[in-house]
C-alpha cells in the first residue's frame, strides 16, 4: 500500500539515517559507517571529512586505525568504486555484489582489449598473492616481485582490482598525512581479514 509522505519528512528521514542531523558520540564511529552502508573512499580527505561530520570529536588517525585492527575493511564494493565499510558488512556486500561487479569488470576490460577473456588474469592472481604472503605491499613493491610480462604497472593495477572485486585481495592501511593517500597498500584478504561466515549470494542481496 503506497503512502504519500511530504518531502519534509523524507528529507529529515534522510538527514537523521545518515546522522547529519546530530553528530554520533565519537565511539559509534563504526555504527555511522555500517548505518550508511559505508563510506566512499576515493580519496584521504573526502572520507575523513565524510565520517567527521557525522561523529562528535573524531581522531584524525581513526579510520587508519580501525583498518589495522580490522574493524574497518577498504575495498571496491558499489558502483565498482573504493568504499570503508566494517567487516561483517564488508563480507556481506562482497557477496551480494560480486557477480553483478566482476562481470561488468570483465565485460569492460575485454571490451576495452586490455585482456582478451573475462580468464586472461587469472593466470596472475598466484605470484600476487604469494608476494603478499608475508605481510602488505604497495604496488612499487608488488611489481619487484610479480612478473607480468608487457605494461608491468598498468596491468599489475587492473589484476589487484579484479582480484578486489573477487575478494581475494583488499587494501590494507594506506601511507601518508590523514587528508591524503599517499600510496595504498594492499593484503590478501584471506590473511589480513578472513570472512568468519559463508554468505550465499541471494540471501546477501
Amino acid at each position: 500500500m503506497a503512502t504519500d509522505m511530504p518531502l519534509r519528512k523524507v528529507t529529515y528521514f534522510t538527514l537523521r539515517r545518515h546522522h547529519l542531523l546530530q553528530r554520533a558520540p565519537r565511539d559509534g564511529a563504526v555504527r555511522v559507517i555500517e548505518d550508511i552502508l559505508g563510506l566512499n573512499a576515493q580519496g584521504a580527505l573526502n572520507y575523513n571529512l565524510s565520517l567527521w561530520n557525522r561523529v562528535e570529536g573524531l581522531d584524525r588517525g581513526f579510520i587508519n586505525s580501525a583498518i589495522l585492527d580490522k574493524r574497518l575493511l577498504r575495498s571496491w564494493f558499489m558502483r565498482n568504486t573504493v568504499h570503508i565499510m566494517p567487516l561483517g558488512l564488508a563480507h556481506l556486500a562482497r557477496a551480494a555484489l560480486r557477480d553483478s561487479l566482476v562481470s561488468e569488470w570483465d565485460r569492460w576490460t575485454v571490451k576495452t582489449g586490455s585482456k582478451e577473456s573475462p580468464s586472461s588474469w587469472e593466470k596472475h592472481y598466484a605470484g600476487v598473492l604469494e608476494a603478499l604472503k608475508s605481510c602488505p605491499l604497495p604496488m612499487s613493491e608488488m611489481l619487484d616481485k610479480v612478473e607480468m610480462g608487457r605494461d608491468e604497472k598498468r596491468v599489475l593495477h587492473r589484476v589487484v582490482r579484479e582480484m578486489s572485486l573477487k575478494g581475494l585481495v583488499c587494501n590494507a592501511v594506506s601511507k601518508g598525512p590523514w587528508y591524503h593517500d599517499a600510496e595504498h597498500t594492499y593484503a590478501d584478504a584471506s590473511r589480513w581479514a578472513p570472512c568468519r561466515e559463508n554468505h550465499e549470494p541471494g540471501e546477501a542481496r
